[in-house]
């Protein structure tokens, strides 16, 4: 049997004397090694260890020293760090040498087998067969502060004639110094356990695997899990940072390759098993990345540019797109001709007749979004389907008026599927403003240009002034006989346009914008908000102010589009302190 060659204290000593010896040129390199290889042989077949010809050779001995000489500059040895012992050792050389000298002493007379009578027995003990013997009967770990587990671990040592260290602290730090810590509990690291995972994981490396999931690899080897006493992602990542110096570890998953983005990582080993097929479903993708968590690869698909939708749990990659370099080129320009002009361009107006007809197996979306990934994303932004030159210049109202200037006629549920199209969400507050900003409203539902109306702006001021005394709802203008002809019929509609942005002496107001005409005409040197609007309407109003009486006189009139509403009663009280005060 093979004893793994944990290094103790003793040992130490003795390499570190050997590495004085050469530094200072006392002795020459090969022969000083050669000397303390036969040295640390001795002393673990006096010790009762079972050894073979490759156990501290000449070899060992050549690295084990390149570990010194790190410890003693305070550096790494290419991606290796040397041990705890290890440095404790040169630390006690430097700082403490009366105490490393007595050590080194002692480690003499272990090789020799002949341990002086002034030397307390306990402290000849091996450091392996203290680890060896936790190893062997705390396989679920030996928990670092208690009393029980110490006192178990002397009924052992008694058991099986191993004479101890007297002080708890001195076994204590042993343990802790060449275990593993893991929630409170040290775990002796089996050479056979450990030796099948790190061989489990450069198979899983060597099949092109390049990243590996701790969840994953739990789920997958349960019984090795379980030979190592690996009860969760949190201690196999602790366990692995031991064992495998040259994995690079990240939160979730660990790797062969150089630290990068889970999301990069993820990415590049979904393009890694994509074949030749145009579309691929998780399900497919998963089955050949079985290291990674498939709600990590359905996550990853959506969330990276590098692949599009296409139907549920189906996607295709940018990289599969088909489309010339005369098509890239007439797209490029077009897109920067219209955004130029427009400040946004639409992704269903790309025109991309001859991609469509190459990627006929993909829908039509699709191809359109692989388009925008892979040759706009970079220096354009997309909102709904509306593309513009960066993520700082999207207004949605902003882009819905310069929609509405290219139209004639327009109506408000078409404007309403432009806003959805724009942000996702058909929403009035973005359709209402540009429609009433850029537009003419003649009905309900239709808007038209400005050049398809000519008002009279002077007469029909004239004529409001018979039906408004300093304010009115609209409603209360209860007849459009006087009003000139401007194009289109009048309607209340057409006066709420007029008002809004035409005539020079009245206001449009409103609470919000609606299909109800509710809302007032307001000379414009009137600066009430419409709260107080409403409680001076009120006011002058032959009514009683009781809340609902109120509310209903507001409704009825038109100033409101319901008879409840928030505020109601503050407009109420509001309104009963206007008449007291005109008394």
């Amino acid at each position: 049997m093979k004893m793994q060659t944990t290094w103790d204290k003793y040992e130490v000593a003795l390499l570190i004397n050997s590495y004085i010896q050469i530094k200072s040129g006392a002795e020459e390199k090969i022969s000083e090694l050669q000397k303390l290889s036969e040295k640390l042989r001795r002393k673990a077949e006096n010790e009762g260890l079972i050894i073979d010809e490759m156990f501290q050779d000449l070899k060992g001995m050549q690295w084990q020293l390149g570990f010194v000489d790190c410890a003693f500059n305070n550096k790494s040895f290419g991606t290796h760090s040397q041990s705890k012992m290890f440095r404790k050792m040169v630390d006690m050389y430097q700082s403490e040498k009366e105490s490393f000298d007595e050590i080194l002493r002692v480690a003499e007379e272990m090789v020799i087998g002949e341990i002086s009578e002034n030397i307390d027995l306990n402290h000849a003990v091996s450091d392996e067969q203290i680890l060896q013997l936790v190893g062997r009967k705390f396989i679920y770990g030996f928990r670092v502060n208690s009393v029980i587990d110490m006192m178990k671990l002397r009924d052992y040592a008694n058991d099986e004639g191993i004479c101890l260290y007297e002080d708890d602290e001195s076994l204590r730090r042993i343990i802790q110094e060449n275990g593993l810590l893991m929630d409170g509990k040290i775990f002796i690291k089996s050479e056979v356990s450990q030796n099948e995972l790190c061989a489990l994981i450069d198979e899983i490396f060597s099949d092109g695997n390049a990243i590996i999931y701790y969840e994953s690899l739990m789920e997958n080897h349960i019984s090795l899990m379980d030979n190592i006493h690996i009860t969760s992602e949190q201690v196999l990542r602790e366990y692995l940072s031991e064992v495998k110096s040259d994995c690079v570890f990240s939160k979730n998953y660990f790797s062969n390759q150089e630290k990068t983005t889970e999301q990069i990582a993820v990415s590049k080993e979904i393009l890694r098993v994509w074949d030749d097929k145009i579309t691929k479903s998780v399900e497919e993708i998963s089955e050949q990345l079985f290291y990674i968590p498939e709600d990590k690869v359905r996550f990853y698909l959506a969330a990276n540019i590098n692949f599009v939708w296409v139907s549920e749990g189906v996607y295709t990659s940018v990289y599969k797109l088909v489309m010339s370099e005369s098509e890239v080129e007439e797209l490029l320009g077009y897109v920067e001709v219209e955004i130029e002009r427009r400040g946004f361009v639409s992704l269903s107006d790309l025109p991309l007749d001859d991609a469509l007809e190459e990627n006929y197996e993909l829908p039509e979306l699709a191809v359109r979004m692989a388009v925008y990934n892979k040759y706009l994303s970079n220096e354009y932004y997309l909102k709904g389907k509306i593309i513009t030159k960066g993520k700082d210049k999207f207004d949605a109202v902003s882009i819905m008026k310069q929609i509405c200037m290219e139209k004639e006629e327009y109506t408000l549920d078409e404007a309403m599927d432009d806003v959805g199209k724009l942000i996702g969400i058909n929403d009035r507050r973005i359709a209402y403003p540009a429609l009433y900003d850029v537009m003419v409203r003649v009905d309900e539902q239709k808007f038209v240009a400005e050049k398809c109306v000519h008002f009279d702006v002077e007469a029909i001021d004239k004529v409001i002034d018979s039906f408004v005394n300093g304010f009115a709802a609209i409603k209360e203008i209860t007849t459009f006989v006087l009003f000139p002809i401007c194009g289109q019929p009048w309607t209340h509609y057409l006066l709420e346009s007029y008002c809004y942005k035409y005539s020079k002496k009245y206001r449009y107001r409103m609470n919000l914008y609606n299909g109800r005409n509710a809302g007032a005409v307001v000379e414009s040197n009137i600066d009430w908000d419409y709260n107080e609007l409403l409680a001076q309407a009120a006011a002058r109003a032959k009514i009683e102010l009781e809340p609902d009486t109120v509310g209903q006189y507001l409704y009825e009139t038109g100033y409101m589009a319901r008879s409840k509403f928030n505020m109601l009663s503050d407009i109420a009280e509001r309104a009963q302190q206007i008449r007291e005060e005109s008394v």
